[in-house]
């Protein structure tokens, strides 16, 4: 199965790393080899109570073929005390919204119905993406 941003689970499982085998082809675009294009925002920094918005326009008429859009953030937390319950250090929060879209619909990471405040990984797969 894919797990994050097309990441296989190796094994035997690695709980040191915890990274898996990322599948290139499914992750980012690769010339004749992918049906995706990707777009990378790299060291944005944010300040507490900050928000950082970014805009994708979705086209499918040239190499990207899927009818999805997946937005993942990512990013190296201090490590935790052992034995923590809440664990994160830095709470970023990942939400999509349509731009042009009424109905106000806020799409959550990793299958939630609201932020996650667990995981440094956030995830979020909006289907029945239109060019636009």
């Amino acid at each position: 199965p894919k797990l994050l941003g097309g990441i296989t689970p190796v094994d035997p499982y690695d709980v040191n790393q915890n990274f898996g085998r990322i599948s290139l082809e499914h992750s980012l675009y690769l010339q004749d080899k992918s049906k995706v294009e990707c777009k990378i925002f790299d060291r944005q920094a944010v300040n507490d109570g900050e928000t950082l918005s970014f805009g994708v326009n979705i086209t499918t008429s040239s190499t990207c073929s899927v009818d999805y859009l997946s937005a993942t953030l990512v990013w190296n937390d201090p490590p935790a005390m052992s034995g923590c319950k809440k664990c994160l250090i830095n709470d970023l929060d990942l939400t999509v919204t349509r731009v042009n879209d009424t109905s106000g619909v806020v799409y959550y990471p990793n299958g939630l119905k609201g932020p996650d405040k667990t995981n440094n990984a956030e995830r979020v797969i909006v289907e029945g993406v239109k060019d636009g």
